[in-house]
């Protein structure tokens, strides 16, 4: 095993986690049962796209997208590891879940972006994708345009998502959440990129 298996493994497993346990499942259903079906459906796609070509040839550090590829999986790792234990267990709810926000987070990552998780998952899956690149074939093969196709589609759910926390905060908070998470929003601008508005 090599130390980009290693970190695709660990990558998945840290979003296996999200999904299974560390955020609140809601009761009641998720706010746009559809979003949900599409996010398990293109993870599930984009984990066995990424995957095949690692059943062909190992992937290697020596070269640019090996070394890309290290760098974008294990930002995702560490940016995910620091969000979580920011957020801890059940603070949130799960992607797309029918929870009205109770607090606003505003220190650890959430003191430069306002959604840190779904930027540690885009880390994630550029570096997995990245590690194809640096198994073989490449943009020549249909598995690598499969897993890009899915990494769109889940960068448009997590945009979704994104959008629908943001207007949970400021429709169905309490009025002192909606308040705190107003000012929040004007303190951090990011959504996704420091710097980046």
């Amino acid at each position: 095993m090599t130390v980009l298996d290693v970190l695709y493994l660990a990558a998945l497993l840290q979003q296996l986690y999200a999904f299974a346990f560390h955020f609140h499942r809601p009761a009641n259903g998720h706010r746009a049962s559809s979003h949900w079906n599409a996010l398990v459906l293109l993870s599930g796609g984009c984990t066995i796209s990424t995957a095949l070509p690692l059943l062909q040839a190992r992937p290697t550090l020596d070269s640019f997208t090996g070394i890309f590829s290290v760098l974008s999986l294990t930002s995702g790792i560490l940016l995910f590891t620091w969000a979580a234990f920011t957020s801890r267990p059940g603070r949130f709810r799960a992607i797309f879940g029918e929870v009205k926000p109770a607090e606003v987070v505003s220190h650890g990552p959430y003191a430069y972006v306002r959604h840190p998780t779904y930027t540690s998952y885009a880390l994630a899956w550029t570096g997995a994708i990245a590690m194809d690149l640096a198994t073989g074939p490449g943009v020549k093969s249909a598995v690598f345009w499969a897993a890009c196709a899915c990494f769109a589609g889940l960068l448009w759910l997590y945009q979704k998502a994104a959008e629908q926390e943001e207007a949970a905060f400021l429709t169905d908070a309490t009025r002192a959440t909606s308040e705190s998470y107003k000012a929040y929003r004007q303190h951090v601008t990011a959504r996704w990129v420091p710097g980046v508005g």
